[in-house]
């Protein structure tokens, strides 16, 4: 039996409006974090360290943030039983911040999700971040899924993304859309932005 969790990497509204064609981007975003509820898959975000502000449908109610130091603690009991936990970063690779690198650690995982489960990890975001953390994740042994239309970098082109795609594909990841992972929904269509011009 296959566990999915939400991996959702600088989900931020400044990142966000600097991507190309960010109002789809966010209606499949939507869809995947209203399928995380429905099911109660957990979602795990990294955030930038400094002040931020989130799009406003990802936080979850049963929540734990974690600042980004040096501190490696982590209350596996609380961690178990909310359904969102957010962690801050320093760096572009996520992986290096101690207490993200113990998180994704065989030990913390098998602890955190049990080891009667087959793991797999869902990667949407925005940023170089989200390439970084799916190698990052690749290269620890886990199952990784990109939802390429809910993943933007902030001025890159298609060729550009679909090229970095290709490579995290090539370390064995799985590249897959939000309609075949997820199947159909009522989110057909949604207003997510505030933006003037009209969804398409």
């Amino acid at each position: 039996m296959t566990r999915f969790i939400v991996i959702e990497v600088d989900l931020i509204e400044r990142v966000i409006k600097k991507c190309r064609n960010h109002r789809r981007m966010l209606e499949k975003i939507r869809r995947v974090m209203e399928w995380t509820k429905k099911d109660s898959v957990k979602v795990i975000s990294i955030i930038p360290e400094e002040p931020i502000k989130k799009i406003r449908y990802t936080p979850r109610n049963k929540r734990i943030s974690f600042s980004a130091d040096e501190n490696t603690s982590l209350p596996i009991g609380t961690i178990r039983n909310r359904s969102q936990v957010i962690f801050e970063r320093r760096s572009l690779d996520p992986l290096d911040e101690p207490k993200i690198e113990r998180f994704f650690s065989r030990d913390t995982v098998h602890k955190i999700f049990t080891s009667t489960f087959m793991l797999e990890f869902i990667i949407i975001g925005a940023g170089k971040s989200v390439e970084l953390m799916a190698l990052g994740l690749l290269h620890r042994g886990y199952n990784v899924t990109i939802l390429e239309d809910a993943v933007r970098y902030p001025g890159m082109t298609k060729k550009e993304l679909d090229l970095d795609l290709r490579k995290i594909a090539a370390k064995g990841g799985r590249i897959e859309t939000c309609s075949n992972l997820l199947g159909a929904t009522h989110l057909w269509k949604v207003s997510v932005c505030k933006c003037k011009k009209r969804q398409s």
